[in-house]
C-alpha cells in the first residue's frame, strides 16, 4: 500500500471532525507529507507549497467535482445563447422553472446538432459550446427561465488565513493531492496525473459520498 493510502485511511477516521483548513494549515501538512518521502530535501521554501497547494485545490476542484452550484438565467425571445457564469466549469443538469408544475429535466443535446428554432411550448433540450448555453426551441416570447446546476471552478487562496475554497470534506485531501503536484518534475506528468486523479476520486467514492449518504431511521 502506498505511503499516501496508509495516511488516508488514518485521515478518513478523523477528518469529518475537522474544521475548514486554511492556507497555512494546508501548507504545514503538505511539508509534513512530503518530509516523509523526502526528509533530505524536506525545506521547501513557503511559495513552491503555495503553489501546489492552490493548484491542488484546482484539480480537487475539477476532477472531482467538489463544488456545486446554480444560477437562473431568464429566456427570451431574442437571444441565440445565454452566458454561463464566469465560475462555470461543467453542468449537473438544466432545469425549466416556469411554465410547468414541476420543474422539468432539459435534455443534454451536443451542440453539434443543435439547431434553433420556434415553437409554442417551453424549452426541452439545452447545449453548451464555449461557455454559453444553447435552449431548444427558442422560446417564443419572454416567459421561460431555467435553473443551471453546475460545478465551479475556485479562485486561489492568496493569504496564509484564507479558508480552502470547497467544501470542508474536502479539505484533507489537498495536502496530498499537494505532494503529488510537487513530484511531476521527478515522476512526469502524466504519471503524477493518474496518481492524483486516483486519489481524488477514491476519496470521493470512499468519503465523500459514503458521508452524502441518507442514514434510514432505524425501524423504517
Amino acid at each position: 500500500m502506498k505511503w499516501s493510502s496508509r495516511v488516508i485511511l488514518i485521515v478518513l477516521l478523523l477528518s469529518a471532525c475537522a474544521n475548514g483548513l486554511n492556507r497555512s494549515d494546508i501548507r504545514v501538512r503538505t511539508r509534513t507529507y512530503w518530509g516523509q518521502l523526502f526528509a533530505a530535501n524536506s525545506n521547501l521554501p513557503d511559495s513552491i507549497l503555495d503553489n501546489a497547494t492552490n493548484t491542488a485545490q484546482a484539480l480537487v476542484a475539477h476532477i472531482g467535482q467538489a463544488r456545486e452550484r446554480d444560477t437562473s438565467i431568464t429566456l427570451t425571445s431574442t437571444a441565440t445563447s445565454y452566458s454561463l457564469p464566469s465560475d462555470f466549469d461543467g453542468v449537473t443538469g438544466v432545469y425549466g422553472t416556469t411554465r410547468t408544475i414541476a420543474p422539468a429535466v432539459l435534455r443534454f443535446m451536443p451542440y453539434r446538432e443543435f439547431t434553433m428554432g420556434y415553437a409554442d411550448k417551453s424549452p426541452s433540450e439545452y447545449s453548451i459550446h464555449n461557455a454559453q448555453l444553447y435552449v431548444w426551441p427558442k422560446p417564443k416570447d419572454n416567459k421561460d427561465s431555467v435553473r443551471v446546476l453546475y460545478f465551479s471552478t475556485v479562485t486561489k487562496m492568496d493569504y496564509d488565513t484564507a479558508t480552502c475554497r470547497l467544501p470542508a470534506v474536502w479539505h484533507e485531501l489537498i495536502p496530498f493531492v499537494a505532494v503529488e503536484v510537487l513530484k511531476i518534475p521527478d515522476v512526469g506528468t502524466v504519471a503524477a496525473m493518474q496518481t492524483i486523479n486516483d486519489l481524488i476520486m477514491a476519496w470521493k467514492r470512499n468519503y465523500v459520498e459514503k458521508l452524502s449518504e441518507k442514514t434510514v431511521p432505524q425501524g423504517q
